[in-house]
């Protein structure tokens, strides 16, 4: 069954990939669910942190995300890292002391951050021995207001789901008969500033957007174009003094669209496209040498990339739509407004049947043009960004909330109230 659907995968569209990939992960798993669920007390007390820890990519970065603030919430945990063919990967991940094999996971409860589409796979890949037994939570960002009914069962191999905004929350919770809880990241950045403009060879005084996505995240869904014809609408292809940067990760693999960006931009010399693969730091010194972030997505699950720019102090102009609105608003943030749309096309794990948001291109372009002739209007809208994020997206908040629900889990407290707690 396994080369049935590598040989069709390429010619079938989705759902009839899925139905001839479904009874091949139902055999392997073999019911990993079924076969005997939490037993509290048959493991150490604690948590299997399993994920993309050597990914430089949005889940990759989630998942050292999660583990900051495991490691500020009291809780004992090790890391179990997986990888497949064709992830971006970083050097090292942070956590290389803290890494055991599947195999040797000593805690009673494992916390998966992955994918909705790539529960199966990653169950199998794991085996059995890591699942059965203890008490399975699913970390998950769904992008859009429903979840494919292909997909809705594989949730249910799980305890609970956490997720990282109420938009998301709302699309998992409707499609499955597990608790979904609201669990935000506990944002950090490490720009050094060490890497400036000339180290990335940016114009040293032109006021510079960016825009950043991942190829692996569906152009479509992060829609580079748009911030692209927003910017071509607020300034002019010789304009001095002002320019554009696209940064795309893993684009060696995955070129869909890129031909279009490219011609889109061909000419504009103001637009630069970025096609490295770089490590956290050097994303985040790409985001610090610039002065403004934009984001005119049809949809995110939470907007990773958003909420990082706004806690390095700077003001964004984003879709006013999906999970970023969970921290985005009209005085933080330049929210773009939009309308709903069909998808109209099968892209990835996405029904032609559902819908996202198309933002208004002009009227992100007024919102850039402003951002560039206002400085005061600028940093006011940078400071609140970052005093949102710190706020309301801390490690401290992470840590509480994840602890609030590990301890309600296992009847086991960690260490002493933290900061917003009584004793």
């Amino acid at each position: 069954m396994g080369r049935v659907y590598e040989a069709c995968k390429k010619m079938a569209p989705l759902p009839v990939r899925d139905a001839l990939r479904r009874p091949w992960y139902n055999l392997l798993m073999g019911g990993v669910r079924r076969g005997g669920g939490y037993k509290r007390g048959a493991y150490e007390e604690g948590v299997n942190l399993i994920g993309l820890f050597g990914s430089e990519s949005g889940t990759g970065q989630g998942c050292r995300l999660l583990a900051g603030a495991m490691e500020g919430s009291g809780a004992p945990f090790d890391a179990v890292g997986y990888q497949f063919d064709g992830c971006s990967k970083i050097g090292e991940s942070g956590y290389e002391g803290r890494m055991v094999p599947a195999d040797e996971a000593r805690f009673g409860v494992n916390v998966a951050q992955m994918l909705l589409d790539g529960i199966p796979p990653i169950l199998v890949k794991m085996g059995r021995k890591l699942w059965d037994g203890r008490y399975n939570i699913a970390h998950i960002a769904w992008e859009l207001p429903a979840v494919p009914d292909r997909w809705r069962r594989h949730a249910g191999f799980f305890d609970e789901i956490w997720t990282t905004s109420a938009f998301s929350a709302g699309a998992l919770q409707a499609a499955v008969d597990r608790p979904v809880y609201v669990i935000p990241y506990g944002m950090t950045v490490s720009a050094s500033k060490k890497r400036g403009r000339p180290f990335f060879h940016l114009p040293e005084k032109a006021f510079l957007f960016l825009f950043m996505y991942d190829a692996n995240s569906l152009f479509e869904r992060k829609n580079p174009m748009g911030a692209v014809r927003a910017f071509q609408a607020a300034f002019g292809k010789g304009a001095a003094g002002v320019g554009l940067v696209v940064k795309i990760n893993d684009h060696l693999r995955l070129e869909t669209g890129l031909a279009e960006l490219k011609a889109a931009v061909s000419g504009w010399e103001n637009i630069r496209i970025i096609d490295e693969i770089y490590g956290k730091g050097e994303v985040d010194d790409l985001v610090s040498a610039c002065d403004a972030f934009v984001s005119l997505h049809r949809s995110e699950g939470y907007g990773l990339s958003i909420a990082e720019a706004m806690l390095l102090g700077k003001p964004v102009v984003v879709t006013g739509w999906s999970g970023n609105m969970e921290f985005t608003n009209g005085e933080n943030a330049c929210v773009v407004g939009y309308e709903l749309v069909k998808v109209g096309k099968a892209w990835y794990a996405y029904d032609e049947w559902q819908y996202w948001a198309e933002p208004d291109i002009q009227e992100a372009a007024l919102y850039m043009r402003r951002l560039y002739e206002d400085k005061g209007y600028c940093e006011k809208v940078a400071a609140a960004g970052r005093r949102t994020i710190e706020a309301r997206q801390s490690v401290e908040r992470s840590a509480r909330e994840m602890r609030r629900r590990l301890e309600r889990i296992t009847g086991r407290a960690w260490g002493a109230p933290m900061e917003g707690e009584e004793a």
